[in-house]
Order: structure tokens, then C-alpha cells, then sequence
């Protein structure tokens, strides 16, 4: 279940598949990507989003509304869902 609405706050936030300093991200996200809460762990959160679950470190997401999202979408490229405030 999703403990709360965040959104990516800087210009590309690592989504890493475990948690932990030595770890690689898997993707990066844009500034303003909508993640939804699902636990946290010492300065991590586990996240679900439009790119799956990973973990996002805690000083690079913010709590806003969920209800100050749209959709955006390029030919080519996946849906993403973003803050109007991005």
C-alpha cells in the first residue's frame, strides 16, 4: 500500500534496485517523476513508480498533493506522470 505521494527533486534521482551507498542506479528519473511511498529504511524509501520498485534516498524526493499530477508523453518514449509544479 502507498504510505504517501513524493516527487523527484532534483534534476535526475537515481532509482536503485536495493538500497545501500555501493549500490548502482538502474535508472535515473526526471525532476517532478511522482513515486509512491511504500516503506523506508535508514535514509532510503522504497518506491513504485511508472519505471517499477526501487529505492530513492530520502533527500532526493518531497511529499506535494497527488492531486497536482499530469500526464506527459513523447512519440517514442514511456507515459510519465509529473508534477504540474516541475
Amino acid at each position: 500500500m502507498i504510505q504517501s505521494h513524493l516527487y523527484t527533486n532534483k534534476k535526475e534521482t537515481g532509482l536503485f534496485a536495493e538500497s545501500g551507498e555501493s549500490v548502482k542506479p538502474f535508472c535515473l528519473l526526471n525532476q517532478g517523476t511522482w513515486l509512491g511511498e511504500l516503506n523506508r529504511k535508514e535514509g532510503w524509501i522504497h518506491v513504485i513508480g511508472i519505471m517499477g520498485d526501487g529505492w530513492v534516498r530520502v533527500e532526493d524526493v518531497e511529499t506535494r498533493s497527488p492531486f497536482n499530477l499530469h500526464v506527459q508523453w513523447t512519440p517514442g518514449k514511456p507515459i510519465e506522470y509529473v508534477s504540474t509544479a516541475a
